[in-house]
């Protein structure tokens, strides 16, 4: 089951009407930020001709 809540407090109620319901529960939480989409960077040609030679 996935669900959202706009506060822990809420997340909370009904984590606790769920267990009066059914019993224990295991909850994972995951908090998530977005993050703007960010490039790779790429080793130049010198740098992997660098890198060969080691």
């Amino acid at each position: 089951m996935e669900v959202v809540f706009p506060s822990t407090t809420d997340l909370d109620d009904f984590i606790n009407t769920i267990q009066q319901r059914f019993g224990k529960t295991s909850t994972q939480i995951v908090f998530s930020t977005s993050v703007e989409h960010r490039g790779v960077k790429l080793a130049s040609a010198k740098d992997t001709a660098d890198s060969e030679e080691v």
